[in-house]
């Protein structure tokens, strides 16, 4: 009975990356390209670099290039290598044993955890702000600190 109990409960990736920004993603695409079976969660807020117009200090592009397609590019280098991509906002993480993440569609197991949730911007409190993002008002990637 216990050898049952052990192998229902038995982690199905050996590392689950829970946040699917460039941080996530870089780690899935290296986890996976090391042969580990690998689970990055996607949450319904979308990565702050998909908000970027205009990226010119990333290392490959000294012509810049746009967050979105940055960030569709490791996504499907993280793909192409391996890793499962699969949508939902964690809303528990137990540490005992094997990882346990549930999110309201379904509860994974892994050996290792990767958190990579990206960062908060600042509210500005001016009057607009969010109505003219991308137009008139946008953000420096760099100035996060």
């Amino acid at each position: 009975m216990r050898v049952s109990l052990f192998l229902m409960s038995r982690p199905s990736h050996d590392i689950l990356i829970v946040g699917a920004g460039p941080a996530g993603l870089t780690a899935g695409l290296y986890a996976a390209s090391m042969g580990l079976k690998t689970l990055i969660l996607e949450g319904r807020i979308p990565s702050r670099l998909s908000l970027a117009h205009e990226i010119r200090n990333y290392p490959g592009f000294p012509g810049g290039i746009g967050g979105p397609e940055l960030l569709g590019r490791i996504r499907r280098q993280a793909l192409e290598m391996g890793a499962e991509i699969k949508s939902g906002d964690a809303l528990a993480l137990s540490l005992l044993g094997p990882v346990k993440t549930v999110t309201r569609e379904e509860t994974y197991r892994a050996y290792a955890l990767i958190l990579a949730v990206g960062l908060r911007r600042k509210r500005t409190r001016i009057e607009g702000e969010e109505r003219l993002l991308g137009l008139d008002v946008s953000y420096f990637a760099l100035c996060h600190l």
